[in-house]
């Protein structure tokens, strides 16, 4: 697996980059059903995929993600709407948010501690 995008720090100051699941990983689902999907997966020993958030999906756009919406974990003000992030390949397009129920892309995504 590759590491993707620049580096990001979390909540405790530690540095990281994102691992995106295989593209055979990629489905569209509505999004209560995205995040128990990532939080599902175990795959090459690891247990701790997740749905990326709005931040770090649209600072790692990785060149293997369809032209297509892609939900993120970061929920709106609205709490019936998270954020989706439109990307071709290898871009970010733009953000916006959508309902949850509606159906968009789910790469799921671990992090990589450096």
């Amino acid at each position: 697996m590759s590491y993707t995008g620049i580096t990001l720090i979390d909540q405790e100051g530690k540095d990281y980059k994102l691992v995106f699941a295989p593209a055979e990983y990629e489905i569209r689902l509505p999004w209560h059903t995205a995040i128990k999907f990532c939080q599902a997966i175990h795959l090459n020993g690891y247990n701790d995929w997740y749905l990326p958030t709005k931040t770090e999906l649209a600072h790692n756009i990785d060149a293997t993600l369809h032209n297509a919406y892609y939900w993120t974990s970061t929920e709106y003000s609205d709490p019936s709407q998270a954020w989706v992030v439109r990307c071709i390949p290898g871009f970010l397009l733009r953000t916006s948010f959508g309902p949850k129920t509606a159906i968009a892309n789910v790469r799921p995504c671990r992090r990589h501690y450096i």
